[in-house]
């Protein structure tokens, strides 16, 4: 399809990648809602830590910054015109960002920041996935401060953990 867009870009471990940003939003949504689904899930931050959101300014390793589009509002709007529930996939660790090796407490935040910009700017969501915890099994991934900020904001969203650490959050 046209709506494919790739872009070239270099990791920050050297490796050169191709990222996928798009495969048109409304090409997905109307395939998924003819299939009868109710609601699709896009990951809007893998582990390399590229965000097809804007992030405000927490990093600038964004859709917005190498593209010039929030790919999760494109995402969100496409479900909404054919009556899906928008799912977000967010990983729980980030490799890009430095604070992750460095200051895990100062992360957490940066990690509840990005959380929170998917939760307060695209309306009303049906849930968020999260993983991605295996390389600090034994730290405190303050998991009641982010489900509880997820509550706030988005009282009857799913949260669900795939990180197989705890059995039960806020």
């Amino acid at each position: 399809h046209q709506n494919i867009n790739i872009i070239k870009n270099k990791f920050t471990y050297d490796v050169t990648a191709t990222i996928i940003i798009t495969i048109g939003d409304t090409i997905l949504a109307e395939t998924a809602a003819s299939a009868g689904c109710k609601y699709i899930t896009l990951t809007t931050r893998h582990h390399d830590g590229f965000s097809l959101f804007d992030t405000c300014g927490l990093n600038t390793y964004d859709a917005p910054h190498i593209c010039g589009r929030d790919l999760v509002r494109e995402y969100v709007d496409a479900c909404r015109e054919y009556g899906l529930v928008p799912f977000f996939y967010h990983t729980l660790l980030d490799w890009h960002e430095p604070s992750y090796q460095a200051d895990f407490k100062k992360y957490l935040v940066y990690l509840r920041d990005s959380v929170k910009l998917l939760c307060t700017n695209y309306g009303t969501i049906g849930g968020i996935w999260f993983d991605g915890t295996w390389d600090r099994p034994n730290d405190d991934w303050e998991e009641d401060a982010l489900y509880g900020m997820i509550r706030s904001y988005q009282p009857n969203a799913m949260i669900i953990n795939n990180t197989g650490l705890s059995a039960q959050g806020a």
